[in-house]
């Protein structure tokens, strides 16, 4: 049965997996970095609060298009004086 460690350790895992991987493409200093900037996003949830922002502001931008469609095709009922 899966534990919390287990999830680290296997976070870890793919940590080195990734770090290699850059190391093989970059030097080892440019891999370093960004597996650490990777690391320090992954930890402060940066992603995420990304993820909020950009779908709060897609949301606010379809609403309003929602509004400007609905009140264009509304019809215009004119007072008589």
């Amino acid at each position: 049965m899966p534990t919390f460690y287990d999830s680290i350790e296997i976070a870890h895992d793919r940590m080195v997996a990734k770090f290699k991987a850059r190391e093989v493409r970059w030097n080892t200093f440019a891999a370093f970095v960004v597996t650490a900037g990777e690391v320090i996003v992954a930890v402060t949830f940066m992603r995420f609060a990304y993820r909020v922002i950009f779908k709060s502001i897609n949301w606010v931008r379809r609403r309003r298009r929602a509004k400007a469609t609905a009140s264009a095709a509304a019809p215009v009922i004119a007072a008589n004086d």
